[in-house]
């Protein structure tokens, strides 16, 4: 499977994009995911990182999520994601971030061990 249909499955709203966008993403999301990080996950990875990616890009400029709402005497306020922590502002990006942290692999460890 490549990034480009594991992306069509976990995101379809991007189906009507055309092919040269979802492509060009799904490009930079290989880029920016190492296989060897990721092993057996490496395209799921991509392709959620991709899916962030265009997510964001939809935003057009107006990202960020809402801190507080008040009508009235109501007020709600809501917990804020940091500028460092761009990557839990879709549930995407939450996927890779949780991938990513499945597959960190200790120091002590990796010095002993032939990696990529």
């Amino acid at each position: 499977m490549t990034v480009i249909e594991a992306l069509a499955i976990i995101a379809p709203q991007f189906d009507s994009l055309s092919s040269i966008v979802r492509g060009y993403y799904s490009a930079i999301a290989e880029q920016q995911t190492s296989e060897c990080e990721f092993d057996d996950d490496y395209i799921f990875a991509s392709a959620n990182l991709a899916a962030h990616m265009l997510t964001i890009r939809g935003r057009s400029g107006t990202g960020g999520q809402v801190s507080s709402v008040k009508e009235g005497d109501l007020q709600v306020m809501y917990a804020t994601i940091s500028a460092t922590d761009t990557l839990l502002t879709t549930s995407y990006g939450q996927e890779y971030d949780r991938l990513r942290k499945m597959h960190i692999i200790p120091l002590r460890v990796a010095f002993n061990t032939s990696l990529c």
